[in-house]
């Protein structure tokens, strides 16, 4: 992760990044600095690249990644159509509280955002609903 490098101009330390040989000490007082300029664009930057992390921890190696980048278009081409964003959520959530879904096309669908918030407020309901669509696969008692 880190290696002895050339002395960095602004502060003199040697230590640096083997990824992109930037000098550690400035590159974490840059972060900062970017981070009390643009809270709100910093948190959002980190929300997404979690929620990637999650979707490429659950995607299993034999997934068809055609069909998975179609239910993308899907959303895009209906938040041009209809003028509301839509997005790509799935049946089971990747990290629910009783049952961790898997990032494959059979647990995708397309949903407007305004109805991802609302489920959001009735939890309770959604898990019973997933677990019913779990029971008619065959997949829960």
């Amino acid at each position: 992760m880190f290696i002895k490098g050339k002395p960095c101009k602004k502060c003199g330390r040697t230590k640096r990044y083997r990824s992109n040989r930037s000098c550690v000490v400035c590159a974490k007082k840059n972060a900062s600095y970017l981070m009390q300029k643009y809270p709100d664009k910093h948190l959002m930057h980190q929300i997404r690249c979690r929620k990637r992390w999650y979707e490429r921890r659950a995607t299993p190696p034999w997934v068809d990644q055609q069909t998975v980048k179609r239910f993308d278009e899907e959303a895009k081409r209906l938040t041009q159509q209809m003028g509301i964003p839509f997005e790509v959520a799935h049946h089971v959530p990747i990290r629910g509280r009783t049952v961790c879904g898997l990032h494959v096309e059979h647990n995708l669908k397309v949903a407007s955002k305004s109805w991802l918030r609302i489920r959001r407020f009735n939890a309770k309901k959604e898990s019973e609903e997933q677990m019913e669509w779990l029971r008619e696969r065959g997949l829960a008692r």
